[in-house]
């Protein structure tokens, strides 16, 4: 009885919670939100069985006609039934955070850590960037959840239950984010090296179940092949070609040390506790159990992570960070008489179990400035529905602003979305012909190399028409406003559609 109420009490909190998240802005939180509704109202309306995706014309995305979140967009495929989709991406939203916190509280209660709800909110509100993350309506939230829980499963007495969980959350975790596969795999990595080093012995039947499940999510998509190739690329290709001046979404950009002063100083000074708690321990010959080297281990890889690579390996730290609080807080708990200072040490921690949900509610809400409004496009996208023919390409300078009018107009063709990596790849000429559009710093003349002589510019109007076929650009006025100087003064474009943001152009 006590245990439903406690499941009770969570589900109706992060109900609440998500409610709260959602509607405090009526834009939605990330852009990719428009295009993983879009993804799934089109498998509703035209079949979920086609890998195709001509919608971004120069991309491998459309060359391999494969889907990296299959999985995500046909769960969400009953979400497109809203006559309004955007009202789709709040519930969807909602949805979300609610289950990926249960599979967090899942996660704890597996551990068998006292007040696990407790817990979930020390996650869920120890960074604004981790809430502002589990607001959205992606797949990355629900990622995170089965991450944390395939590593207590992978830490604990293995038995028929937990192969079944295991093999569920293998599937799951790769049917729906396939490109991000390599954490299940990372974290027992690391389970496995640390049981090796303190048992002697690896536990391999838990692991199987996993990797079935995840070859498993794989299979079961249209052109599997296709999707695993993309995979690489957006993960093993992204990284080693970081390098160059790609332009990239935030939350790919590592962190800097002001990030980290702004974001991680109160879950790290609770690290630091839990660390100095874990010295003491190893001082009195105390032995610790499997997990609690694991996720200290798996805290410190995406520490780095997040200061090498990128932003939202933060994400990951945190929750790896609190798993091995929570696992010491257990055992501290047992010894605290025997601990000189235990008041300072507990009033330290209330300090940071206040200060740090304050400072996160503080930094979200300077986050809500940032959000996406889902009309942004939608004038400039009608019209070109409207006004132009189905299949025409629309040259959207921004990778960024490919959900934007995908989300309203799926009649016409884009350049490329989701991430640049994948124009990239397709071409490296034709993304950097794109890229100095993009960066304002190419008019009448762009160019397809990293650096360019004069001889090497190529006039714009002909990139457009020949190498993009494209028959209409869509420019921010903001974003581009040398761009758009030359496209109002070249007599190659005709001006037919303007608002206060964006201006159309039909590349004659």
């Amino acid at each position: 009885m006590i245990k439903r109420f406690n499941w009770a009490f969570l589900l109706l909190g992060l109900v609440g919670l998500a409610v709260i998240l959602q509607f405090s802005t009526s834009n939605a939180f990330d852009t990719d939100s428009l295009y993983h509704i879009k993804h799934s109202f089109l498998y509703r309306t035209e079949g979920i069985f086609s890998g195709a995706f001509p919608w971004t014309q120069y991309s491998v995305i459309s060359t391999y006609a494969a889907d990296l979140w299959y999985g995500f967009h046909i769960l969400t495929l009953p979400l497109s039934w809203f006559s309004d989709l955007g009202t789709g991406i709040k519930v969807g939203g909602v949805l979300v955070t609610v289950i990926s916190g249960l599979l967090v509280f899942a996660a704890f209660r597996r551990l068998k850590i006292k007040w696990p709800a407790m817990w979930v909110l020390v996650f869920l509100f120890a960074t604004a960037d981790v809430l502002y993350r589990f607001a959205m309506f992606r797949p990355h939230p629900l990622s995170l959840g089965l991450a944390l829980l395939i590593f207590t499963y992978l830490n604990t007495e293995s038995s028929r239950f937990s192969k079944i969980i295991l093999f569920l959350a293998g599937f799951f975790f790769s049917w729906t984010h396939l490109s991000l596969s390599w954490l299940p795999i990372l974290v027992w990595a690391v389970t496995a090296a640390v049981q090796i080093l303190q048992k002697k012995k690896i536990y391999w039947q838990g692991p199987v179940a996993m990797a079935s499940g995840l070859i498993g999510g794989l299979l079961l998509r249209p052109n599997p092949f296709g999707a695993a190739k993309l995979a690489y690329i957006q993960v093993v290709q992204l990284l080693f070609e970081k390098k160059l001046p790609l332009r990239f979404g935030r939350e790919l950009i590592p962190f800097s040390w002001e990030n980290f002063v702004d974001q991680l100083v109160p879950i790290t000074i609770a690290l630091a506790m839990a660390i100095i708690f874990l010295i003491w321990m190893i001082r009195k010959k105390e032995r610790q159990q499997s997990s609690v080297w694991a996720s200290l281990i798996l805290a410190v890889i995406f520490f780095f992570l997040t200061f090498a690579v990128a932003r939202r390996s933060n994400e990951v730290f945190v929750g790896f960070v609190v798993i091995f609080m929570a696992l010491l807080f257990e055992r501290y708990r047992a010894v605290a008489a025997r601990i000189k200072l235990r008041s300072i040490v507990a009033l330290l921690a209330l300090v940071l179990v206040i200060y740090a949900p304050i400072k996160t509610v503080y930094r979200f809400d300077t986050y809500l400035a940032n959000t996406f409004p889902i009309d942004h496009f939608k004038d400039a996208a009608l019209w070109l529905k409207e006004n132009s023919r189905p299949g025409d390409v629309v040259f959207n300078i921004h990778w960024d602003r490919f959900a934007d009018l995908f989300f309203w107009n799926n009649s016409n063709y884009y350049i490329n979305g989701m991430d640049p990596i994948f124009e990239y790849s397709f071409k490296p000429e034709l993304y950097w012909k794109t890229h100095f559009l993009a960066i304002d710093a190419g008019t009448a003349f762009t160019c397809g190399m990293i650096r360019c002589t004069a001889e090497q510019t190529e006039d714009t109007y002909k990139v457009l028409k020949n190498d993009f076929r494209a028959s209409y650009i869509v420019v921010e006025k903001l974003r581009n406003p040398k761009l758009l100087q030359y496209l109002q003064s070249f007599v190659g474009y005709q001006k037919v559609f303007d608002n206060n943001a964006q201006t159309v152009f039909r590349i004659m």
